[in-house]
């Protein structure tokens, strides 16, 4: 397996590439297991698994690769192993799952990089699809110049209107930027297939309002 690098993945994604990012809560779930904000659900490990084992249609499929470097390099070195490892591809190439994440990346803690990362929104017609106010809101997106249809689904457990999400998506001619879990990126993957430019964001705008905080001198890329 290859893994781009953060800024290698962020370039992806301003070139028009979807982003469906998977974490230690997809990589649960996509084993039968629970995570912290969804329950466990065959259908949703079937289509996890789906996409970590064909990251070559549509969406840049982005995986959380361990780093020496990194604060939390021992947590995800635990993930780095069957039955997580066992499903990923040999010799594919995916994308990084921390471009949102300086607290397992800290060298894109910079007002340069998050600038760099506010261009996928700035000044754009968005659909913003979130579960959380930790997440992206309407408010900020619009105090960069952006158009924005703020779609706000369930906090917890969101798979089960994954679908339905999915069909009012399917046919967007304007960007998604989704921040829903385990759902975001099903959907990024997904909408990617239909034409839909969809970037599974995560949390990244509540690390972006912590911007500087995070000790990227000590963790050099």
């Amino acid at each position: 397996m290859k893994t781009l690098t953060e800024f290698e993945t962020l370039e992806a994604a301003l070139a028009g590439r979807s982003i469906a990012r998977f974490g230690d809560g997809e990589y649960k779930l996509a084993v039968g297991s629970h995570a912290k904000s969804q329950r466990a659900d065959p259908n949703l490990a079937k289509r996890l698994r789906t996409i970590l084992a064909n990251p070559d249609q549509g969406a840049l499929v982005c995986v959380p690769a361990p780093n020496a470097k990194s604060p939390k390099y021992a947590l995800w070195k635990s993930y780095d192993r069957p039955p997580y490892s066992d499903l990923i591809k040999p010799g594919a190439t995916y994308g990084s799952a921390f471009i949102t994440r300086p607290d397992s990346a800290p060298w894109i803690d910079t007002p340069a990089y998050w600038d760099r990362l506010s261009a996928l929104w700035r000044g754009r017609e968005i659909v913003l699809v979130r579960g959380s106010t930790k997440s992206f809101t309407g408010p900020e997106l619009k105090a960069d110049g952006c158009d924005v249809e703020e779609i706000v689904a369930p906090r917890q457990h969101a798979f089960a209107e994954c679908d339905g999400l999915f069909r009012r998506l399917r046919h967007e001619k304007r960007r998604v930027l989704l921040a829903l879990g385990a759902t975001a990126t099903v959907l990024a993957y997904y909408l990617a297939q239909e034409g839909v430019h969809a970037i599974d964001g995560g949390h990244g705008a509540m690390f972006m309002r912590r911007e500087g905080r995070f000790d990227r001198e000590s963790f050099p890329a």
